[in-house]
């Protein structure tokens, strides 16, 4: 088996799933869990360079503001529940545009109600709260 790839064909490794064709699905929605960049966004200490400040995830609150569960907005946006609660807990370093705007959508609400930047001076996300 010298000299071929046990992967198959160049550029089609494990890695490499060719363009997603249909529509949002698990996969093109995904999230950056922090414990794989070691990064965690509910951390005080997780200002960025020279004392920038953090994004806070905020789904939490409009969830409850909606009166919806984990399990209807699994349902409606097609992340799983344990991505979703990911988002809602503030575990992740990283969201992509897709699946914030699937979470938009299905709780009506814009961006800017899920996400909330958290200064870096004062460096407390319950300082955020409190504006």
């Amino acid at each position: 088996m010298r000299g071929k790839s046990a992967v198959g064909p160049r550029g089609a490794g494990p890695n490499r799933a060719g363009p997603n064709t249909e529509g949002p699905n698990e996969d093109s929605l995904n999230i950056v869990d922090s414990s794989e960049t070691g990064l965690n966004t509910a951390d005080s200490n997780s200002t960025g360079p020279a004392g920038i400040g953090h994004i806070v995830l905020r789904l939490d609150r409009i969830m409850v503001e909606r009166g919806r569960s984990l399990n209807w907005l699994a349902d409606q946006v097609g992340i799983t529940n344990v991505n979703l609660s990911k988002i809602k807990n503030n575990r992740v370093s990283a969201i992509r545009f897709s699946a914030l705007a699937a979470i938009c959508a299905a709780l009506d609400c814009q961006p800017g109600d899920i996400l909330e930047y958290v200064d870096g001076i004062s460096g407390d996300a319950d300082d955020a709260n409190s504006k």
